[in-house]
């Protein structure tokens, strides 16, 4: 398959399968173009780190390997917090903003296009509500939301020069959406719950969920341990229009830094409580296609709940789904951002492919379908990763989410060089991170570097568990040289978080310390393992596929 010009290569939506032409969506399209993609990450970069630790290297590798399987376009994610780092006052961070374009670059020297999936919250700036992966207040705080839209415009402005920019997209997740889980547990969406709650007389809301408040302002938000179930509907009706109010501002936003640029969005594809999310669908007239995803498990919407799926069932419910999102979305063409075919984004025990031989079937019943009828899909997952469960472990923060301790100069950041920093903890000083999120049971790995200006030093590794109160320790004697260390720990039964830390032994020179990683691995169901290698079946089959004519 030749590479893609980087000039004006856009997309359009055949209506009925590849054999007819419908008006492009965007100008300058060749009629049988479909996004054949994935989202870039690295593995032990995955997710929550990536930005912090792309490495540019393995990037021009990685290309190769997309290319030679038929891919043409990468999707990015752009976390709130990490391009712009505070809101009062509005404030970007130059080195993302540089090595976005290093990317954007380096993927048209490959022929890709991308693709920005812009406002993810692994990192939520300064200044706003919530902690990582929670950006719990933009919605409902207008200081919060004029920042979160004006990451559109600046994105749309300094990406205005990149001709193999597809389109940006920003999802019901990405704005902190997820009301059955936290977003109820903050007081100004409660406060806000309760100004939307006032359109009905008080006494119509106590009959439907059969409670006896006697003000709005004694109305509790539900969760889903309280219910009940119309309760839970109403808040989720009311969280959906709130994602449907602030549309128009995106739109407008990547408007003013560019006026071509495509704009989408993802709504929330699930029915919960018997509420649809139909609001969300109901995309203003500005935004060109709408994005969605689609796992296994989402077979239910079309009744088929068994907890072991048949692949080749699962693919029938493709076409199901396509139609199900352009009814909803009154016909707009469609993306499938995240074509999931291992089992990815529900609870354990949810249904899922019940073998590999069934993803096979799935994939090869399902995906030429799915190019035949919609913009085309994304893989979320081309590599299993290392989920890194630390946050600013190069210490490109500065400091950022560790505690340190209190004695004057006895942790300090330095320069290593590139995109890495060293800390140097002197003696008796420690660094620490605390209530890190783990998963009962599993085992996981911490790597780090670390250095001594003397033979002999000796740095400590103190892990705590706070729910069980168990504790476990090690050191490790350090040489004068760089050393690369790793040791394997097991998190204890009925345990979901941990403590970590580093303290330098009080000896008279300090110690360095950098490249924190730490992690479970995680078999996602890529094309490839963790460390590189091909999973042959599924790779092959994918080259077959993308090349194929649609």
């Amino acid at each position: 398959m030749g590479r893609l010009s980087s000039f004006g290569i856009m997309f359009v939506l055949l209506a009925e399968g590849c054999s007819r032409r419908a008006p492009p969506v965007f100008h300058h399209a060749p009629a049988d173009f479909r996004i054949k993609g994935t989202y870039y990450s690295q593995p032990k970069a995955a997710i929550n780190n990536f930005w912090a630790w792309v490495d540019f290297e393995q990037a021009k590798s990685d290309f190769r390997s997309l290319e030679e399987d038929g891919f043409n376009t990468i999707v990015l994610s752009i976390p709130w917090g990490f391009f712009q780092s505070n809101i009062r006052p509005i404030t970007y961070n130059e080195i993302a903003f540089e090595e976005l374009k290093q990317l954007l670059t380096m993927a048209n020297s490959y022929g890709f296009n991308v693709i920005l999936r812009v406002g993810s919250h692994e990192y939520v700036p300064k200044g706003a509500g919530g902690v990582h992966w929670a950006a719990a207040t933009v919605l409902t705080n207008d200081e919060e939301w004029a920042a979160y839209r004006d990451l559109f415009r600046e994105m749309a402005a300094r990406t205005r020069a990149y001709p193999n920019l597809l389109a940006v997209f920003w999802t019901f997740e990405d704005a902190g959406y997820t009301p059955d889980l936290w977003l109820h547990s903050y007081p100004t969406n409660a406060a806000a719950f309760r100004r939307w709650l006032q359109r009905k007389p008080l006494a119509s809301w106590n009959e439907f969920w059969g409670e006896s408040n006697v003000s709005y302002d004694t109305i509790q938000p539900p969760d889903r341990a309280s219910g009940p179930q119309n309760k839970l509907f109403s808040f989720v009706q009311f969280a959906d229009e709130l994602v449907a109010g602030r549309m128009p501002d995106v739109c407008a936003a990547i408007r003013e830094g560019n006026w071509e640029l495509p704009v989408s969005f993802q709504p929330r594809a699930e029915i919960n409580w018997g509420y649809d999310y139909s609001r969300q669908f109901q995309l203003p007239s500005c935004y060109s296609f709408v994005t969605t995803w689609f796992s296994p498990y989402q077979s239910y919407l079309f009744g088929d709940t068994q907890p072991d799926l048949n692949g080749r069932r699962v693919a029938t419910h493709v076409p199901d789904y396509i139609e199900r999102t352009r009814r909803l979305s009154n016909g707009l063409p469609i993306f499938i951002d995240q074509f999931n075919f291992r089992h990815f984004g529900g609870p354990k025990g949810e249904s899922a492919l019940g073998s590999e031989k069934d993803e096979l079937e799935f994939i090869s019943n399902g995906l030429p379908n799915l190019l035949q009828s919609t913009l085309g899909y994304a893989l979320w997952n081309y590599n299993d990763y290392y989920l890194n469960v630390t946050y600013n472990g190069s210490f490109r923060f500065g400091l950022d989410d560790w505690e340190v301790s209190p004695e004057p100069g006895g942790v300090r950041v330095l320069d290593a060089g590139g995109q890495r920093h060293w800390v140097e903890i002197q003696p008796g000083g420690w660094i620490r991170q605390e209530q890190i999120s783990a998963e009962s049971g599993q085992e996981y790995t911490i790597e780090f570097d670390a250095e001594a200006q003397s033979f002999g030093e000796i740095l400590s590794l103190e892990v705590d568990f706070p729910g069980t109160h168990q504790h476990t320790a090690h050191s490790f004697p350090l040489v004068e040289q760089r050393t690369s260390f790793q040791w394997k720990m097991k998190i204890p039964p009925y345990e979901d978080k941990m403590n970590i830390a580093f303290r330098s032994a009080r000896s008279s020179r300090p110690v360095r310390i950098g490249n924190i990683l730490l992690y479970p691995w995680i078999d996602t169901g890529g094309i490839y393992t963790v460390d590189g290698q091909p999973r042959s079946q599924l790779r092959d089959l994918f080259r077959h596929i993308n090349h194929l004519k649609h």
